[in-house]
């Protein structure tokens, strides 16, 4: 019986689709041009990076000054995540958007908007670390798996 549920076990494993191993990220866009807010298009990016700096499994790298609407311009890219976004101020609030793309067939995977009032940077965060991490998570090869899958 433990000789089935192992072979069961390594079968269901062998046979999960792997997650992506590489996240490419983008300046996000400044849609009002308030420019006492502009600070903040290198600054989502690098919340990312930071969020998932401590991860091994996962690459984070900064995907340039690509258009993420013109497929053409990301056939040099690996199996990855492209991570775009935007952000504006309206009526005292910060909205910020992103949009989670596979750069190899260009399918939308996650789009998230979150809002907090435009003075309350801690709210801003959170909020963002949240649902980026609620966006990703499914997505992204399971580090537990990772070290696993290959010895079997």
């Amino acid at each position: 019986m433990k000789l089935i549920i192992s072979i069961l076990f390594s079968l269901s494993l062998s046979f999960c689709v792997e997650g992506y191993k590489t996240i490419y990220l983008m300046e996000f866009e400044n849609t009002d041009g308030d420019f006492t807010i502009n600070h903040l298009s290198k600054s989502f990016p690098d919340l990312i990076r930071d969020n998932y700096n401590f991860r091994r499994d996962v690459k984070i790298k900064y995907a340039g000054t690509i258009d993420p609407y013109i497929k053409d311009q990301i056939k040099n890219y690996k199996k990855g995540l492209l991570i775009n976004g935007k952000y504006f101020i309206k009526d005292l609030n910060l909205y910020v958007e992103f949009e989670v793309f596979d750069v190899n067939n260009w399918i939308s995977l996650t789009k998230r908007k979150i809002f907090c009032r435009h003075n309350d940077m801690l709210c801003m965060h959170d909020a963002f670390v949240l649902a980026l991490e609620e966006s990703l998570s499914p997505l992204l090869v399971d580090e537990l798996n990772a070290d696993i899958i290959p010895h079997i």
